[in-house]
């Protein structure tokens, strides 16, 4: 789990979350291999779908199966989603990388929520032992709907970082 000992609430208009990774093996990954992950009386978080190499959003249980952009082995790259709530509310999932940049937008009924960070994991599933395979920077999670353009100005200013 986290050091931080105090629940994150996800209320307001909505929520982003982003983490930098390295797949070692992108398509073979362990389903619901965890990128950012937390399970209380419900999961969500970012998380690889098993033989697809698909990145996806879990939010308040609602698994949305495959729906992210394809990760890349063997390269870094910056994985955000920004989640709206509400009656048409919208997920929208970028992956940035040095050859492209990839979304897509997934619309459903997300809700506001809490985010308890004690049963919050990087790089694995609390549920069990679903290991994400690779390495990951840094891990990002906001309580607002971090616009696209500074989602953009962020990966520029720390891509030198990850060698890109």
């Amino acid at each position: 789990g986290l050091h931080n000992t105090n629940d994150i609430v996800l209320d307001g208009t909505g929520a982003t979350i982003s983490a930098w990774v390295y797949p070692s093996r992108a398509p073979t990954q362990w389903g619901y291999a965890g990128i950012l992950m937390q399970r209380s009386a419900s999961a969500t978080g970012l998380h690889v779908s098993g033989g697809t190499g698909n990145w996806n959003l879990t939010w308040a249980n609602q698994h949305y199966a495959t729906s992210g952009p394809t990760l890349l082995s063997n390269v870094w790259q910056l994985v955000t989603c920004r989640v709206t709530y509400g009656a048409g509310g919208s997920n929208v999932m970028k992956r940035y990388a040095a050859a492209s940049t990839t979304e897509v937008t997934i619309n459903g009924l997300y809700a506001a929520q809490t985010w308890n960070s004690g049963n919050t994991s990087i790089a694995r599933d609390p549920f069990g032992t679903r290991y994400f395979d690779g390495m990951i920077g840094v891990v990002a999670l906001w309580n607002a709907t971090v616009s696209e353009s500074e989602l953009d100005d962020y990966y520029t200013a720390s891509k030198s970082r990850y060698g890109l």
